[in-house]
Order: C-alpha cells, then sequence, then structure tokens
C-alpha cells in the first residue's frame, strides 16, 4: 500500500488489514519506514538502516 500511495494514512492501512493503528506503527517502524514531512503533505520513506556495531 505504501508503495502504491507513498502519503497513506495509518489509518487507513490498519482498516484495509484490520488491524490496530498500533501494529502498523509497530510494524512499519520495524520494517524502517517513517514519516517524513508535515503530517498533511508528507510521505512514507524507507531508511537506511544504520550499522551500530564496532
Amino acid at each position: 500500500m505504501i508503495l502504491a500511495n507513498g502519503s497513506i494514512a495509518i489509518s487507513v492501512i490498519a482498516q484495509n488489514l484490520n488491524v490496530s493503528r498500533d501494529s502498523i506503527k509497530r510494524d512499519l517502524k520495524k520494517l524502517g519506514y517513517a514519516w517524513e514531512g508535515a503530517s498533511k503533505n508528507g510521505r512514507w520513506v524507507k531508511k537506511k538502516p544504520t550499522s551500530t556495531s564496532w
């Protein structure tokens, strides 16, 4: 859904998948997605993994 519409709302994703908004937030974070921009005209972006190992 995010690939088809980068500005899709969490509530729309949750409703389409019949799960809670908290589940969507948690899963998007695990998948490396973050919201970038203002709430009305922002978009989902895939963040590059950062290495924390020395």
